[in-house]
């Protein structure tokens, strides 16, 4: 008579879409602290593409925006609904620049519209694409420029943790620049 062993169940992890055990996970659904950090770094990421005043290249900020007294905005006449979701006026940045975009219709109507809108220095003209390429060309400067948007945002409210640098700096360091684990390690590192 043989005994047969129970194999571990495996689950998914929630990251990478790899096997997992629950005895093994890490967070509750990950497979390793790796893919944990990077999933709580893409959750800040998307905070940041999603920030017009940030650019999701290189991470320089483009534009800054002040919101007047509530006083002034009255005085302004500017009518109550819209000063509810008004955020405020905005200013670009030394790093700003125009670019030229295109949208291509793809509804067979090849329709070509080309526009010009405020982009980045750094080569990016939709501030919230993410170009590879271009953030590697000045890697101290994309390092640099990280730690403050992530520190900014912390500042107004949009991050709600502080990033540790030393977390931060470390990652970067073990990953060979991995942004996203950088950013999931500067945020969330225990």
């Amino acid at each position: 008579m043989s005994a047969t062993t129970p194999h571990p169940e495996t689950y998914t992890c929630r990251h990478c879409g790899g096997p997992r055990e629950q005895a093994t996970s890490v967070g509750g659904s990950f497979c390793s602290e790796r893919c944990l950090y990077q999933h709580r770094g893409e959750k800040a990421l998307r905070q940041i593409v999603s920030d017009h005043r940030w650019c999701a290249t290189c991470f320089r900020q483009i534009k800054t925006t002040h919101r007047p007294p509530e006083s002034e905005l009255r005085s302004m006449d500017v009518p109550r609904h819209i000063r509810d979701v008004f955020i405020g006026f905005q200013e670009r940045t030394e790093h700003a620049t125009e670019g030229v975009d295109i949208d291509e219709r793809t509804d067979g109507s090849s329709r070509r519209i080309e526009y010009t809108r405020t982009s980045c220095s750094c080569g990016a003209v939709d501030p919230c694409d993410r170009h590879e390429v271009l953030r590697e060309l000045d890697p101290a400067e994309t390092i640099q420029s990280l730690w403050r948007c992530l520190n900014s945002l912390e500042r107004d409210g949009t991050l709600q943790r502080r990033p540790e640098k030393d977390a931060y700096i470390e990652a970067l360091r073990d990953s060979d620049r991995d942004w996203v684990y950088a950013i999931g390690r500067a945020l969330y590192a225990e």
